[in-house]
């Protein structure tokens, strides 16, 4: 496999993971870009934010009033 394929699809796993970092999904941006790349990069774009409880952190709907993961109103 040429080595120059292999930095390009690191590449997109990288810019995958910095732009789930903004909308809470490191990890799936990251394999997003790594297994479909320029494809996988549209995905994470697309797809919305997850919302986190500020208290536990657990992911949680939006406009939800109690979190399910530790019970405190949000």
């Amino acid at each position: 496999m040429d080595i120059g394929i292999v930095i390009i699809w690191i590449i997109f796993a990288l810019i995958g993971a910095a732009i789930g970092q903004k909308k809470s999904r490191v990890l799936e941006g990251f394999i997003a870009g790594l297994l479909l790349g320029p494809i996988g990069l549209i995905w994470i774009i697309v797809t919305k934010a997850k919302y986190r409880c500020p208290k536990c952190q657990g992911a949680i709907e939006k406009g939800v009033a109690k979190c399910r993961h530790c019970g405190s109103e949000i």
